[in-house]
């Protein structure tokens, strides 16, 4: 196998990680839909069966947003060793059948717990649809690394956008145990991106590799969550409120 042929087989091989989750030990051994099956349950605040075929759709979403992420950690890398722009030739492999390559990579728990998590109609994931997918997620992009230099943040505000577009688009709540979940399962990802590209470099280019894996910024100094976090404290001050009003005297009859 040559090298460019080894690289976009690369490319196919990030794509495919694609369906695993990486906040389960051990990383990048369980299915993504089997944990977040998992996080649900534990949760307590939703269960899959009450709009089963919306998360399904939710939860494939969320894989074609992660091959955009694929593709977004790669530019880094592939700016300091310019062959790894063969894997985008994968990252096009998997794209071209969306449907057949979802199905052929159907092993990491989208059949787990006597639950299905494949969507019944892939037809619309076609090989344009993919492509209007990606400029979709590149706006976004864009818009959060114009507001900071911080390559995490502007992850973090990526993620978040995203997030919150793909669950309007399914018609769900994006409720802050599920985003925390994806929010953390999208960083976990990329950090593994980050040291499977920075593998695929010789030794000898190590020296001159600027690029650095994503770390989402700490929760304190982060303007997203707080923002959920706003959320909540203004929902609970309404609770103790409407509490308070309710126990007052005169307000029974």
């Amino acid at each position: 196998m040559d090298r460019r042929m080894y690289y976009r087989s690369a490319g196919l091989s990030a794509a495919r990680r694609a369906f695993y989750s990486y906040t389960a030990q051990p990383r990048g051994s369980y299915g993504l839909p089997l944990i977040f099956l998992k996080m649900l349950k534990a949760q307590k605040v939703i269960t899959f069966e009450e709009d089963k075929e919306r998360w399904r759709s939710f939860l494939c979403d969320y894989i074609v947003f992660r091959l955009y992420i694929a593709k977004y950690v790669l530019k880094s890398y592939a700016r300091d060793y310019s062959p790894l722009t063969e894997l985008y030739a994968g990252f096009k492999n998997a794209e071209k059948d969306w449907p057949g390559f979802i199905r052929s990579s159907s092993d990491p728990g989208w059949e787990a717990a006597g639950i299905s998590f494949l969507p019944k109609d892939l037809s619309s994931y076609t090989e344009k649809e993919m492509d209007n997918h990606h400029e979709f997620f590149d706006r976004i992009a864009k818009e959060a690394e114009a507001k900071t230099q911080d390559g995490g943040h502007a992850l973090k505000g990526l993620v978040s956008e995203s997030l919150t577009a793909i669950s309007k688009k399914n018609h769900l709540p994006l409720l802050t145990p599920v985003f925390w979940f994806f929010e953390k399962e999208t960083a976990a990802y990329a950090q593994y991106l980050s040291s499977y590209y920075r593998g695929l470099i010789p030794d000898s280019y190590y020296e001159t590799v600027k690029a650095h894996p994503y770390r989402l910024p700490k929760k304190e100094s982060d303007p997203y969550t707080q923002g959920f976090r706003l959320a909540g404290f203004i929902l609970l001050f309404i609770a103790v409120i409407t509490a308070f009003l309710l126990a007052a005297p005169g307000m029974h009859t």
